[in-house]
């Protein structure tokens, strides 16, 4: 499962702003590598396949553990942040000062990463709600700072989140950094599955066409979607 994406550290030297941004890459890169690490080990396989299977089956081993805890009526649902309260109230303070430090790319990533931290790192997956926001945010940011081999490296584990591939703006910024790095026929794909979840939403993500760009993405997502709804018919058809 590893992700050997092109190390997006900076040189030193430079002004403080870009030294406190190097220094933030260098602990999230760290952060994000343990990460990719332990799903290594998991799935024991780089077929994602196969890692989703030993996801659904870890995911299964702490759903009974809680209803062996707590009873058979717990709720499945809760498995969405993490179980101890106190820490949850921790990461979602951590969760909100990163949104709010908008623009802040060296203060966005250490809250992001101090956010990591406060999850279980062997199965971080667990908790699949918090989970799955801060390596969305995580991306958003990388994204934003141009530092695009990072964020597609982080995107891709974000998708094996639980429930990460149904978030249509997952899918929306897969688009956009596949878009920037030259990869439009990644990006078409990225864009279409987006563009299928969200069509039906008001103030989707593609209704402002406002620049050049956004023409752009919009064309590449209808033709993403033409795309997938074709292969979806044809495996109707053959099924």
């Amino acid at each position: 499962a590893t992700d050997n994406h092109k190390s997006s550290t900076m040189t030193t030297g430079g002004s403080p702003d870009d030294t406190a941004l190097s220094t933030a890459l260098e602990s999230y890169e760290s952060e994000i590598k343990r990460w990719w690490s332990n799903l290594d080990f998991l799935a024991a396989s780089s077929d994602s396949n196969v890692i989703k299977i030993q996801i659904n089956q870890a995911m299964q081993q702490e759903l009974n553990a809680r209803i062996e805890q707590h009873g058979p009526d717990y709720d499945m649902d809760l498995l969405a942040n993490l179980a101890d309260k106190d820490l949850q109230v921790k990461v979602d303070s951590l969760v909100l000062r990163a949104n709010i430090a908008d623009g802040k790319y060296a203060e966005q990533l250490k809250l992001w990463t101090e956010a990591m931290r406060l999850l279980p790192e062997d199965r971080f997956f667990v908790p699949y709600e918090t989970a799955s926001y801060i390596l969305l945010g995580s991306a958003d940011t990388l994204q934003r700072a141009c530092k695009l081999d990072l964020a597609l490296s982080t995107i891709k584990l974000a998708m094996y989140v639980p429930g990460a591939e149904e978030i249509a703006y997952g899918h929306f910024l897969d688009g956009q950094i596949k878009f920037e790095l030259g990869d439009n026929d990644g990006a078409s794909k990225a864009f279409g599955r987006a563009y299928l979840m969200d069509k039906e939403e008001e103030g989707g993500l593609f209704d402002d066409v406002d620049t050049e760009d956004d023409a752009k993405f919009l064309a590449l997502a209808q033709q993403g979607a033409a795309e997938l709804e074709k292969t979806i018919k044809k495996n109707e058809e053959d099924a």
